[in-house]
């Protein structure tokens, strides 16, 4: 039996908006988030966060985001028992394995219902083919179950944390950001370790580049962790010795913990990320764990500089950070293609999965 730390209540919440982009263009939002918590104010929780890769190729991919959080919700679930006993090496293979495994048969189930028309299996065939023509070694890959998943293209994060342990999954790109109990923030997974490139969950070889951790709970001791789709960062400039993003999430948002209910902010996310999406014009989604309150507002003096910091960093009369435009947000998608060459118990609600017995 996993033996608990002695912490008090945990909160989940989350949200995902369309971006001016694809607003502009009559696109869906291609991202997605949910979320799986067995009791109110308990552990485990399961976050899961997907973006659909923004280019013509991966004309599902806003289906594909939600399958992936739909597997990954399941998977994880099927085994909380034991999972925070599981070294990299089996999240790595088997929790990713179970989780494509169960993505695919999603995407199956769709394609029964809503079969690609001629010319989109052309789209499809085309690409996977080129693909092929720039992989070294193809042996063992099956091109039929490629072509049927390509356009269904998506990124993966999740975040399993047990009385005892947090795992963390990362398939492609995105940003998990840890508040430790002394307020300092670090990203999981620093942006160095993804080279520029993404790899989707679609891709043969998102076993080898999958970013996977597990750590103890009671040595992390988070406050809050904060799990988001790559559009969020993509509106701020955190250049020439400006705070890191990890530093800007938990300023943007600590306060807000400090002061409101979780009920609060969750009703008032989707309007937070509409006005933040103006920034980066990309879909923008945010998924935070939250620790216990007591705990978290301890930590207020600790964050301090950087709030002393950020506040000389604002415009005169100015009462937000500045941010800048990225123009079309599937420009950065393209980079996707580059890389691919060498339940019942979740309630859905649009883009937002979630569930709590």
């Amino acid at each position: 039996m996993e033996r608990s730390n002695d912490w008090s209540s945990w909160d989940v919440i989350g949200a995902s908006v369309q971006g001016p982009y694809h607003k502009n263009k009559g696109q869906p939002n291609e991202d997605a988030i949910g979320w799986y918590q067995k009791k109110p104010g308990k552990l485990p929780i399961i976050l899961s966060e997907a973006d659909g890769l923004g280019d013509d190729m991966f004309f599902r991919s806003d289906r594909g985001s939600r399958f992936a959080i739909e597997a990954s919700i399941e998977i994880c679930k099927r085994h909380l028992g034991k999972i925070h006993r599981w070294r990299e090496g089996q999240l790595r293979h088997r929790l990713l394995d179970e989780i494509i495994a169960c993505w695919n048969q999603k995407i199956s189930e769709d394609l029964n219902n809503y079969p690609f028309s001629p010319e989109e299996e052309q789209v499809s065939t085309r690409h996977v083919q080129h693909f092929f023509s720039n992989c070294a070694e193809d042996e063992g890959i099956d091109k039929s179950v490629f072509i049927r998943s390509f356009p269904y293209s998506t990124t993966l994060n999740t975040v399993v944390v047990t009385p005892t342990a947090i795992i963390v999954l990362q398939v492609g790109d995105g940003d998990i950001v840890i508040v430790h109990d002394d307020g300092s923030t670090k990203e999981i997974f620093p942006k160095e370790l993804d080279c520029g490139r993404v790899i989707p969950l679609s891709s043969p070889s998102v076993r080898d580049s999958c970013n996977v951790c597990r750590r103890d709970l009671g040595k992390v001791r988070p406050l809050i962790i904060y799990l988001s789709s790559d559009g969020y960062s993509a509106g701020y400039d955190s250049s020439q010795g400006k705070p890191s993003f990890d530093e800007i999430v938990a300023f943007e948002f600590h306060s807000k913990i400090q002061d409101f209910s979780i009920t609060d902010i969750q009703e008032a996310l989707p309007y937070l990320l509409e006005e933040l999406s103006q920034g980066s014009s990309d879909d923008l989604t945010l998924g935070i764990i939250v620790g216990p309150q007591q705990r978290i507002r301890k930590t207020q003096i600790k964050l301090k500089k950087l709030c002393d910091q950020r506040e000389e960093e604002k415009e005169p009369n100015s009462g937000e950070p500045a941010v800048e435009s990225t123009g079309n947000p599937d420009h950065d998608y393209h980079k996707s293609k580059e890389k691919c060459q060498p339940s019942e118990d979740i309630t859905t609600t649009e883009t937002v999965l979630y569930h709590s017995e």
